[in-house]
C-alpha cells in the first residue's frame, strides 16, 4: 500500500496552523520552535499525545486508524522512557488516563481535530498537547497484511516501509504553536511499514524540545 497526500501539511492539521506566514518560519528540515522557548521551558510542566491522524487518502478508513494508534502509541512510549531516563523537564501524562478523559468527555478521534486545544487542555488538565498526522505511508505488504503488519515486531514487512508524519506541541491554554516537526523517515531494508513506524516515533522523541 502506498498513500500520499494531496494537501498542504497546514491544511492537513485541522486548521491548526491558520497562519500562513508559518511556513516562513519552518526550516527546511521542517522543524519550527517557538521564539520565546526559553520561557516555555518554565511555564510547560504536563502534556498529552493525543490520538494521531491518518490523513493520506486511504479508503480503507479501519486501517488508516490502526495504523494512526501505533504510530501514537509509538511515539508516546518512545517519550515516555526518555522522560523515565530524567532527560525532559516536562510530565508526560499516561495515555490511559488521556483517553479515559476524552472518552468521558465524549470526544473520539474522529472529531479531535475539530476541537480546539484550549478545549482539550480543560478536558486533560494539562498545559500543552501534543498531535500528530501521519501524511504518508508505505508498507511493503498488502491487503490484510498491512492491517497486521503494524502490530508485529521490526522485520515483519520482509521490505523497506516508509512514513511521513507531522507532529505539533501546542499551548492549551493560549492555542499558540510551541513546536513544529515533520519526520520522514524509512526503516531497515526489512523493516517493513513497522520499522518505520517504530524508528519515526524514536525520531520525534531524539528532537522533542523539552530536554534538560
Amino acid at each position: 500500500m502506498r498513500a500520499r497526500s494531496q494537501r498542504s501539511p497546514a491544511r492537513s492539521l485541522g486548521g491548526l496552523l491558520w497562519v500562513s506566514s508559518l511556513f516562513v518560519l519552518v526550516d527546511c528540515a521542517g522543524a519550527y520552535r517557538h521564539p520565546r522557548m526559553a520561557e516555555y521551558r518554565n511555564t510547560v510542566r504536563t502534556v498529552a499525545v493525543v490520538p494521531f491522524a491518518f490523513q493520506t487518502g486511504s479508503a480503507d478508513t479501519l486501517m488508516s486508524r490502526r495504523i494512526a494508534d501505533v504510530a501514537r502509541a509509538n511515539a508516546y512510549e518512545a517519550l515516555r522512557a526518555a522522560h523515565a531516563d530524567g532527560r525532559f523537564t516536562t510530565v508526560l501524562q499516561p495515555i490511559a488516563r488521556t483517553d479515559s478523559l476524552l472518552r468521558n468527555a465524549g470526544v473520539s478521534a474522529s472529531v479531535l481535530g475539530r476541537r480546539r486545544n484550549a478545549e482539550l487542555g480543560r478536558i486533560l488538565g494539562v498545559d500543552a498537547i501534543l498531535r500528530g498526522t501521519i501524511t504518508a505511508f508505505f508498507d511493503p505488504a498488502a491487503g490484510e497484511r498491512v492491517a497486521a503488519a503494524v502490530f508485529f515486531a521490526e522485520g515483519f514487512g520482509g521490505m523497506r516501509g516508509e512514513v511521513h508524519c507531522v507532529y505539533e506541541l501546542v499551548d492549551a491554554r493560549s492555542d499558540e504553536l510551541i513546536w513544529f516537526l515533520t519526520e520522514e523517515t524509512g526503516s531497515g531494508l526489512l523493516g517493513g511499514g513497522s520499522g518505520a513506524l517504530n524508528k519515526v516515533g524514536r525520531t520525534m522523541a531524539a528532537k522533542y524540545p523539552f530536554a534538560r
